[in-house]
């Protein structure tokens, strides 16, 4: 998980006793020394009684660094609640969002950072990208499926390797009786047992004293050639400032060598997780050396036909980022498997892996689920690399409510797909028939049936998938169905009757409102309201085209960059004989652009919501729901009676109201701002002391909406 590195660099402090000093000093001692689950306990109570936002964001800060991440995302919500033009409070709230797999909050979370602070915008565009394409990133395009190894504990378990014939992996279940006030659990460790193929571990022991440390010991790698296991460790230095070191150690017939240091170390900075090359020759690791590309890079040593480990090099813009690159693996495949919390991905540390190739590295890939996501995946291993058996462990700290990291097995499922067209009168195989095959986010195949009606196609498990089959004799077919929970090889097989008829379609355009000229691209989507199914197409040219049935209720839907997104509800007739036709007009977004929308207006001398209030704020609700983007200005304005101060003050009421209510229905207060006006932008200008009637002071009452940021 992301918090490993930093957790392992940290030096073990002797308990000492606090006597006698207020809450906060206590909480904030406990902080500086990075033993959150005291800091928390401290810093609670202390908020029982007092208003501080520095507290607040420190007890926010300390959820994050023990994974208690609904507590953290809660206390940042309401912190932005409080602070809604305080950007850096967005970019620890975009980042649970994600934890929490809210996508479409955390892109506008970091969309409104970007508006704020646009000089970031190489890392944030990439974490808005992974936002939006958080369905592509879930495919299983690597088709295995994941299960949560036996040998887990009720503490953390990550990163396993073979040695020999045993299957070590770290862990901080029990071993010695410290703990580490960070998170409250024992330190970390390694850990063995034999490994057997049905990806199980027996007889669990802790690695010798002469590996395992009184404080950390991290991820390794293992060189059978020469026995020689290489693993992180938290450096034992006296009188200095501990840091990661990779050591190593050779086993021989009296068992494990005195570990030593591989002599990488910079004073100041660590380096961990090493891994080896298929021939041992060459060594990958995590560093956060002066000089990198991001927190914590990649670097690579070759080791010498004299044994000798040359100095490391960074591996480039090629693989490193911005971000922290760290748990590297060097499969048997020749791929470069590693963690980033950079590159596109569903949140936290995400696992990517690139081809290494003589003298340049491939493109990077992101591993998709099952392998990925919304929390921390990384610390991979292959049993085997080939395509037909691609098996072996990850870590992920996904299933756990208290954030800890656990031991996942994977393997290659098969599944095949095997259709068969006919005609449902005659019952006679109908040859030529067009096969379409997609998932949630994309076509996959395309095929026609042989002269036998039949057509084959290949499946991942656990996904959802959509069939439709054509033919110019005959009306349409389409079909949803899943992969969930089938087992390996197992053959799906689908007879299709086809029969003679009518297929009715919508058909449309997505067009400017203003110019009434098509958009492209454009996204449209259709969902039927009856079965919840939806189907979205991404339209080069603004043109669409779907298969709908009769008697049926949908909602249509369509967007494209710099417009509001457009919708709507339409039925489809029992009897429908002809093909429906719509034009779906889109509205531009602009700079101070009030909504096409009714305002509110209010009772004189109140503020309160009424019943007219809510129908219009609840299509404000609609519109900020379909276009997460955007931002809006609630301006309040009140009517010309009274003094400027006290219609001030209502103003500011009416806007809060609004506001309040809008949050109320799930729209972040990050997306809103409010503003007052008092009664300095009338409607119907109406001078202070002219006799204007009820009905011009009614307008002048009101609450406007006006797009200040996409």
């Amino acid at each position: 998980m992301k918090f490993l590195f930093t957790i392992l660099l940290l030096l073990l402090s002797s308990s000492l006793t606090i006597a006698q000093k207020s809450v906060l000093v206590k909480a904030n001692e406990h902080f500086e020394r990075h033993e959150y689950t005291a800091a928390i306990e401290n810093y609670e109570k202390y908020l029982q009684n007092h208003n501080s936002t520095k507290v607040s964001i420190r007890l926010a800060e300390a959820y994050m660094a023990t994974k208690r991440y609904p507590e953290a995302l809660e206390s940042y919500r309401l912190l932005i609640k409080l602070h809604p033009t305080e950007g850096k409070l967005l970019l620890p709230y975009a980042e649970l969002l994600m934890n929490q797999k809210k996508y479409k909050n955390a892109r506008a979370a970091y969309k409104r950072y970007l508006q704020m602070h646009p000089e970031d915008k190489k890392s944030i565009r990439h974490k808005m990208e992974a936002c939006s394409n958080f369905e592509s990133l879930q495919s299983n395009h690597l088709a295995v499926r994941a299960e949560q190894a036996a040998f887990n504990s009720e503490y953390n378990d990550f990163s396993p390797l073979m040695m020999d014939q045993q299957l070590i992996w770290c862990s901080s279940r029990p071993h010695h009786k410290q703990k580490y006030l960070w998170d409250n659990q024992h330190f970390i460790n390694l850990f063995g047992g034999e490994w057997d193929p049905s990806m199980n571990v027996n007889g669990i022991t802790a690695l010798p004293k002469k590996i395992n440390a009184k404080t950390h010991e991290g991820p390794a790698t293992y060189d059978p050639e020469n026995q020689r296991l290489y693993f992180t460790r938290n450096a034992d230095k006296e009188n200095a400032k501990r840091h990661l070191e990779i050591f190593y150690t050779d086993q021989t017939e009296r068992g494990w060598t005195k570990p030593k240091s591989m002599g990488f170390h910079r004073k100041g900075h660590s380096e961990g997780h090493p891994t080896l090359s298929p021939d041992g020759n060459s060594m990958v690791f995590t560093a956060d050396f002066k000089g990198g590309l991001g927190g914590t890079d990649l670097y690579i040593s070759q080791r010498t036909p004299y044994g000798q480990w040359q100095q490391p090099k960074n591996l480039g813009e090629a693989v490193n980022s911005p971000g922290d690159e760290m748990f590297p693996y060097w499969g048997p495949d020749d791929y470069l498997y590693f963690s980033s919390d950079f590159y596109p991905g569903l949140g936290g540390l995400d696992l990517f892996r690139v081809k290494i190739m003589e003298n340049e590295y491939g493109t990077i890939e992101h591993l998709g689920a099952p392998f990925n996501s919304e929390k921390d995946d990384f610390g991979i291993y292959l049993i085997d690399a080939s395509e037909k058996n691609f098996k072996g462990y990850f870590s992920s700290n996904r299933a756990d409510e208290r954030g800890n990291d656990d031991i996942y097995h994977f393997h290659k499922i098969f599944i095949d797909l095997n259709v068969l067209v006919l005609d449902k009168t005659t019952e006679k195989p109908i040859r030529n028939s067009t096969v379409g095959l997609r998932n949630q986010t994309k076509n996959l195949d395309e095929g026609t049936t042989d002269q036998w009606g039949e057509y084959y196609a290949q499946l991942s498990p656990e996904e959802i998938y959509r069939i439709t089959v054509d033919h110019p004799e005959y009306a349409a077919y389409h079909e949803a169905f899943n992969t969930q929970n089938l087992e390996d090889h197992t053959t799906l097989e689908k007879v299709i009757y086809l029969e003679q008829g009518f297929t009715p379609r919508l058909q449309g355009t997505v067009v400017s409102k203003e110019t009434d000229q098509l958009l492209s691209p454009a996204q449209v989507s259709l969902r039927n309201l009856h079965t919840e199914e939806e189907i979205r197409l991404n339209s080069p040219d603004g043109n669409f085209s779907f298969v709908i049935d009769p008697g049926t209720d949908y909602i249509l839907s369509a967007k494209t960059n710099g417009y509001l997104t457009y919708s709507e509800e339409f039925y489809v007739a029992e009897n429908i004989q002809q093909d429906l036709i719509k034009k779906l007009p889109l509205e531009r977004l602009e700079q101070d652009k009030i909504l096409d929308i009714e305002n509110i207006y209010y009772d004189f001398d109140r503020s309160n919501i009424t019943s007219q209030a809510s129908t219009t704020l609840d299509k404000v609700v609609i519109i900020l729901r379909d276009n997460p983007d955007i931002v809006i200005e609630l301006s309040s304005h009140t009517d010309a009676r009274g003094t400027d101060q006290y219609n001030r003050k209502l103003s500011a009421e009416r806007a809060k109201a609004a506001m309040e209510y809008i949050s109320g229905k799930g729209i972040e207060p990050f997306r809103m701002v409010y503003k007052y006006y008092g009664e300095t932008q009338p409607k119907i200008p109406c001078a202070p002391g002219q006799d204007c009637d009820e009905e011009v002071h009614a307008i002048n009452r009101r609450t406007e909406f006006k797009i200040i940021g996409f």
